[in-house]
C-alpha cells in the first residue's frame, strides 16, 4: 500500500503540532510539507491543518479546522473532501451554516 501526506506549511505549527504528530505516528516517513497543492487556499488563515492523503494513487483532501471560533472557513471547506471543525458551537456553528447555505450533514459526517 503506497501511502503519502503532503501538509500544508503556512499553519500555527504550535497549536497543529500535535495533529501532525499524529499523523507522523500513523504513517512514519511518509509526510512531507510543500505548498504547491494548496495554492488556492486563502493563505492568511493560519488555524487550519491542510494536507492531501495519497493513498493508492488517490488524493483525499482533509482539513482540521482548530481556530477558537465557531466559524467556518468555507473556502477550506470547499476545497476538502473531508473537514473537521474543531471546537464549534452545536447551535452557533449549526446557524452560521445554515445561513451560508452548506448542507449540515455533509459538514458534520463528510462531504
Amino acid at each position: 500500500m503506497n501511502t503519502e501526506i503532503t501538509i500544508n506549511p503556512h499553519l500555527s505549527l504550535h497549536y497543529a503540532a500535535f495533529y501532525v504528530l499524529g499523523l507522523n505516528n500513523c504513517f512514519p516517513g511518509k509526510i512531507k510539507f510543500s505548498h504547491e497543492p494548496f495554492k488556492s487556499l486563502n493563505e492568511g488563515r493560519r488555524t487550519c491543518l491542510s494536507f492531501i492523503l495519497k493513498k493508492n494513487d488517490k488524493d483525499y483532501k482533509i482539513a482540521i479546522d482548530f481556530h477558537d471560533a465557531n466559524s467556518v472557513d468555507y473556502s477550506v471547506l470547499k476545497w476538502s473532501d473531508t473537514y473537521a471543525k474543531i471546537n464549534y458551537h452545536h447551535i452557533e456553528t449549526i446557524e452560521d451554516l445554515s445561513n451560508n447555505r452548506v448542507n449540515q450533514s455533509e459538514f458534520i459526517y463528510n462531504k
